[in-house]
């Protein structure tokens, strides 16, 4: 089959992107108190061998750091999944959810990301090789999207809610501000 890749995953690198500017114009060099390294991952599907390598190499120059993943963001009509199944992200998901209700990103904290129509995990994303390790971390992704992404139709911009994108943009960029370098 013949993709795109709209949503799985130019929306969370065009967030990404926006985001990697915004903060460089706001924190000129070595002026926000720690590190932020962003990362796009290949090979997802194929056993997170994108992730895995990327993860290995970042504990070797990093003590504390956590995960922020966005996989599969503004899809129209569709809130976030964000009900979280790991202990050691908790505080990250209860810091982050008022400032995406803030920033009206919507969310549905019963759904599982990557889960079938009865809410059962069938699939993983990148943030699954940082919390095997003991890291915290969460995804930012729309939920029911079962039968849009890895599929034909994963090619329409016309399922792409930009002021959404927007939003998420502003609510991840204050959420890395307010924290001033807090380590989950």
């Amino acid at each position: 089959f013949m993709s795109r890749g709209v949503l799985d995953n130019a929306t969370g690198v065009a967030v990404m992107l926006e985001l990697s500017k915004r903060l460089a114009g706001q924190f000129p060099s070595e002026t926000y108190p720690a590190d932020i390294v962003f990362a796009a991952f290949n090979a997802e599907e194929c056993g997170l061998e994108g992730s895995r390598p990327f993860y290995e190499e970042l504990s070797r120059q990093y003590t504390e750091f956590y995960n922020i993943n966005m996989d599969v963001v503004g899809a129209l009509d569709k809130p976030l999944a964000f009900n979280n199944l790991d202990a050691n992200s908790e505080a990250l998901y209860a810091d982050f959810l008022p400032i995406l209700n803030e920033h009206n990103v919507p969310v549905d904290q019963a759904a599982i990301y990557a889960a079938d129509i009865y809410n059962n995990p069938y699939g993983r994303s990148d943030r699954v090789v940082f919390q095997e390790q003991g890291r915290s971390a969460i995804v930012l992704g729309e939920s029911k999207l079962q039968g849009y992404t890895n599929t034909p139709n994963d090619s329409d911009l016309a399922a792409v809610d930009f002021p959404e994108l927007l939003r998420l943009t502003d609510a991840i960029e204050q959420f890395i501000v307010s924290t001033d370098g807090m380590i989950y």
